[in-house]
């Protein structure tokens, strides 16, 4: 299997090098098809929510008008409005936010975003308000959004960047964001300050929790921040050199080099140029089709930079509310395939259900494929509100391949699963696997969405013997 291939800017691969233009990479209108490519707002957390985003319509205070910082008390002159600086948005008045504006100043500014910026479009690529989707077609990942010239055109968790192929949009300030205060974070996240500026981290729960993204750490920072990870290399983005840590989002920060992006941590680090050889303990590598080549750490197993690399989502831990673009039996004919595509969440299944059974399988997986048959056949006697399959498919017909919507559809009408089944065409379970092989199964408390049971490869007889167990536990 190929560890590396090259994609770009929000596109997420085994490893991310920026790229303009190329199918499958660059950051472009998502068409609702499956060549329309980018999308990884960010790490090991939950997006494409409106991130805090206040309505356009919010009453704002009245504002002295301006044309230049002088005209006003406060000497500052934003927009054409007075405006006064700030450190938070607690600084600011009812229907304002403490945002950076183009000079990089702190300002408390009123909204003037749509309040559809953040909001779901992978199932259909469609946004309210003209915004424009951005994101790998049938992302759950893709998200609504627009141009921008700073922050202060964004809602308050996202920022504005320049995002290859795409210009400048805002998006999501997610774990490892740059920032300025906490309240620019995720919900439960604080702004960090680190060895080269000031980062979101997100929360965890206590040392060695494995929510936190493998090549982070949870670390109590005491105070009202509390337990957060934190990146290990103690930064989000380095100085360029060989390993730094870098946001696979952006480009230029690894000088002449490319910010790669493993698969299987999501760590992104700096890799340089190469032609044969490379420094000890790394490979000259090609990461793409065109044939460049970088210096990759040489580890066999995985190539990583942070040392410390640790499982995700093991027995006792409590999954995020992973998000995919699938289908559920809307109509109650039995199919799947029939459905019209829509986002799903492990949420979703909270309030009825008492098992999720998540499984995160591949189209060329033959082993795969029967367990699909097989569990269709019997999970039926336990009754969906008791236990419902999850299903993630994460690679196309071959090993590495991009997963496409076509290949979902045939997988539900050949394979005939039940539950929900759907795509993570940026593969974000493959950093779930810690076991190296597939299938992965798990079973979930569906209303805690804790891990009650992890195991690669299928054996009926264990896998139904486990169900019952968890369901007696549980009282069901």
């Amino acid at each position: 299997m190929t560890l590396f291939v090259r994609s770009c800017a929000l596109a997420l691969s085994l490893l991310v090098a920026g790229c303009a233009g190329e199918t499958g990479g660059a950051a472009t209108v998502n068409t609702g098809s499956d060549t329309a490519a980018t999308s990884d707002a960010g790490a090991a957390t939950d997006t494409g929510s409106a991130g805090g985003a206040q309505d356009s319509g919010s009453t704002n205070p009245v504002a002295k008008a301006c044309k230049a910082d002088g005209d006003c008390d406060s000497n500052v002159c934003h927009a054409g409005a007075c405006s006064k600086t700030c450190t938070a948005s607690a600084d600011c008045g009812k229907g304002q936010l403490c945002s950076q504006d183009a000079k990089q100043r702190l300002l408390c500014t009123p909204p003037k975003f749509s309040s559809a910026i953040g909001a779901d479009c992978g199932a259909n690529g469609k946004c309210a308000d003209g915004l424009k989707c951005v994101g790998r077609a049938y992302s759950a990942q893709a998200f609504c959004t627009a141009a921008c010239a700073a922050d202060t055109d964004c809602p308050g968790t996202f920022r504005c960047i320049d995002v290859p192929g795409a210009g400048n949009i805002c998006v999501e300030r997610a774990f490892c964001g740059e920032c300025q205060h906490d309240s620019q974070c995720p919900a439960g996240g604080a702004c960090v300050k680190m060895t080269t500026g000031s980062f979101c981290t997100s929360p965890c729960a206590k040392q060695g929790d494995t929510r936190c993204p493998r090549f982070a750490k949870c670390t109590d920072l005491g105070g009202t921040a509390g337990f957060q990870c934190v990146h290990a290399a103690n930064t989000c983005i380095g100085t360029g050199k060989q390993c730094d840590p870098c946001n696979p989002l952006e480009g230029g920060q690894c000088g002449k080099g490319k910010c790669l992006q493993y698969n299987h941590t999501k760590e992104a680090f700096c890799a340089l140029p190469c032609t044969k050889s490379c420094a000890s303990g790394f490979n000259c590598q090609k990461i793409s089709a065109a044939g460049e080549q970088a210096c990759v750490p040489a580890d066999k197993k995985m190539p990583k930079c942070v040392s410390d690399i640790h499982p995700m989502y093991e027995v006792g831990s409590v999954m995020d509310d992973f998000a995919m673009v699938g289908m559920v039996d809307i109509d109650g004919d039995g199919l799947l395939h029939d459905e019209d595509p829509r986002v799903i969440r492990l949420s979703d299944f909270e309030e009825f259900h008492t098992l999720l059974l998540v499984n995160v399988t591949a189209v060329w997986c033959s082993a795969c494929q029967a367990e699909t048959i097989d569990m269709s056949k019997w999970m039926i006697n336990f009754g969906s509100a008791k236990v419902e399959l999850f299903q993630i498919l994460f690679d196309g017909a071959k090993p590495g391949q991009l997963m496409t919507f076509p290949l979902l559809k045939e997988w539900q009408k050949q394979l005939k699963p039940v539950g929900a089944v759907g795509m993570d065409p940026n593969r974000f379970s493959a950093q779930w696997n810690t076991g190296g092989s597939t299938p992965l199964n798990m079973l979930i408390d569906a209303k805690t969405r804790k891990v009650l049971w992890k195991s690669n490869g299928y054996n009926k007889s264990v896998m139904i013997n486990e169900i019952n167990k968890q369901l007696k536990a549980l009282g069901k």
